[in-house]
């Protein structure tokens, strides 16, 4: 999912991730997600979770630095229980 530059800040891209998760939570689903990290607090507000991060080496994206990419996920109701035991390590 991505919003046009024209229409960032004005509730797209949380009009767009309303719906998605919405669709999720009704098939009790788990979500996953690469965010930037412009979009990580809109995630975070949505209930997401960061669990990793990936770095992306400048000279590979031609870049004049490294760049982070957080992991999140969104887990179902059904299995947050679960999905906390994990993080944990039990």
């Amino acid at each position: 999912m991505a919003v046009h530059p024209d229409y960032q800040r004005k509730g797209a891209g949380t009009l767009l991730l309303n719906w998605g998760t919405k669709i999720a939570d009704q098939l009790d689903l788990p979500l996953y997600l690469e965010a930037t990290m412009l979009g990580k607090q809109l995630y975070k507000r949505s209930g997401f979770e960061q669990v990793d991060s990936v770095i992306h080496k400048a000279e590979i994206i031609r870049e004049a630095e490294d760049l982070e990419i957080p992991i999140m996920v969104k887990m179902p109701q059904s299995s947050k229980e679960a999905f906390r035991e994990w993080q944990a390590g039990e």
